[in-house]
């Protein structure tokens, strides 16, 4: 007992961690298998849930691969047709057609190349459908093509919560990584994101971004062929063309690839790998390198300077991005909070590896505080640290087994504190959602928790009732609902 998982070797080179990277005494070696069924069991008993709807910045997301393989051009006028209302009126003006001609998309390229698998097989589907003489539109907005896409979606955040778990059995022992999965999973901004709005980047970043870090881990356990360092590279491609500011992710790499090039004997491969891994990492920036330039005329815009939105560096809001009732991190997602503070745990149980995770997260925290719409706008809590799930689930399961260990009663403490964290934010879920709070701007949070008990149960039962029996209906509801405040609202820092 207190051992490191066998296959958790949290230092380079292929040696034991030493033994500050140890479990607590009594944690196990190795993740019951029944852990990973029930994951993958939760996962699908939620995917009834998963809306088909694409609304706001979905609309963007989904248009590179609905233009590209329906009308096989990048012309997306008729994709905004299909928006919501206010959703047309943002994108018609003539301040949103680009010199070359095409309608803009800001929108990163990397959600669509995920989605193309799903696209092309409910394409294919929808064809088979119409032979048979079923009346179903070969339009991709039908719903073949949108449930596969929006499952496709709920596919990539569950594997990325799968990866998340088992990398965190590395720092803490299996009853800590489950506990702090499904914490993370369901008290965070991820289920948003995850469920209701499955066209929106977020989820699929953290899918990305998971799988960034899993082929890290591979590396550093000794498994760093030149193979594992392309597959390395295609990863990190993804983060970036998934959604740009995720980038910073790759400070990961940066430092990997510093500490071995500071070994003489390492140099010559590091540096030979490290043009392997520049070389997947291009590759996956190709296309979308190639539709920016294509419609803005250049390789490298990101279309985000023609939307009025820059960075102040030195001027960054610090403590709003965490508690700020405009969608603060901590306040409206208190379990980051305690992850956070798990991460200070995560460098004694693995100094290296815990001093790269908080560096990573500190700088990426500040780059969002500095950035002019740090609130995003609409989001619910701070939809930016959704990439960075896997490292609060770190954090989470590092704490929850240092704080538990053995003593039965404080385990039960947490997995009570857990429930009542979802059941908090599945309850703040909804009032943002369904627009009894603001959807965006501060909301007080005094109003947020009377509501939980006052407004919430009865709201429940009736949003839930309308979803599952007349889905379509019910969210078109919601979205007329947020007509009048999103025509009235102004992007402010």
């Amino acid at each position: 007992m207190g051992n490191v998982p066998k296959d958790s070797i949290a230092e380079t080179g292929g040696r034991r961690a030493p033994r500050a990277a140890k479990v607590p005494r009594g944690s196990a070696t190795r993740a019951p298998r029944w852990h990973s069924w029930l994951l993958w069991a939760l996962m699908l008993a939620t995917l009834p849930v998963v809306n088909s709807h694409i609304r706001s910045d979905g609309n963007e997301y989904y248009a590179y691969v609905r233009s590209v393989v329906i009308d096989h051009d990048l012309q997306f006028d008729n994709e905004y047709a299909h928006g919501e209302q206010t959703f047309r009126d943002a994108m018609s003006g003539e301040l949103d057609i680009s010199p070359s001609g095409y309608r803009r998309n800001i929108a990163s390229v990397g959600p669509s190349l995920m989605w193309t698998p799903f696209f092309l097989a409910a394409h294919a589907a929808v064809h088979v459908m119409q032979s048979r003489g079923h009346a179903i539109a070969a339009d991709g907005y039908s719903w073949p093509y949108l449930w596969a896409c929006a499952g496709g979606t709920a596919f990539y955040a569950f594997l990325g919560l799968w990866l998340s778990y088992r990398l965190s059995l590395r720092f803490a022992g299996p009853n800590a990584a489950l506990l702090a999965t499904i914490a993370i999973w369901l008290a965070s901004s991820l289920p948003v994101y995850l469920y209701f709005l499955p066209f929106h980047a977020h989820a699929i970043a953290m899918f990305s971004v998971a799988w960034f870090l899993w082929n890290w881990f591979g590396i550093r356990d000794g498994r760093d062929g030149r193979g594992r360092w392309l597959i390395w590279g295609l990863s990190a491609g993804l983060v970036v063309t998934t959604y740009y500011i995720n980038g910073l992710v790759l400070l990961v790499a940066l430092i990997e690839a510093l500490l071995r090039v500071a070994r003489p004997r390492q140099f010559v491969q590091t540096v030979v790998n490290g043009c392997i891994f520049l070389g997947g990492l291009l590759f996956v920036l190709l296309p979308g390198l190639a539709v920016k330039g294509l419609i803005d005329g250049t390789l490298f815009a990101t279309g985000y300077q023609n939307a009025g939105t820059r960075f102040f560096w030195s001027d960054p809001r610090l403590f709003a991005v965490a508690f700020s009732p405009e969608h603060g991190a901590f306040l409206w997602t208190p379990v980051l909070l305690i992850a956070a503070v798990g991460l200070l745990w995560l460098i004694r149980r693995s100094p290296l590896v815990g001093v790269i995770v908080l560096a990573t997260t500190a700088v990426f925290y500040y780059a969002v505080a500095s950035y002019g719409g740090w609130h995003g706008h609409s989001a619910f809590g701070s939809r930016f640290f959704v990439a960075l799930t896997t490292f609060f689930v770190f954090g989470l399961a590092v704490l929850f087994d240092a704080l538990c260990g053995t003593h039965r009663r404080r385990w039960v403490a947490a997995w009570s504190v857990v429930l009542v964290l979802v059941l908090w934010n599945a309850g703040f879920m909804l009032q943002w959602g369904i627009n009894i709070v603001p959807n965006r701007g501060p909301v007080d949070m005094a109003v947020v928790a009377r509501n939980q008990v006052t407004v919430v149960p009865k709201a429940a039962w009736s949003f839930l009732n309308g979803y599952f029996r007349r889905r379509a209906e019910t969210v078109t509801d919601v979205e007329n609902a947020d007509v009048p405040e999103r025509r009235r609202y102004s992007i402010k820092r």
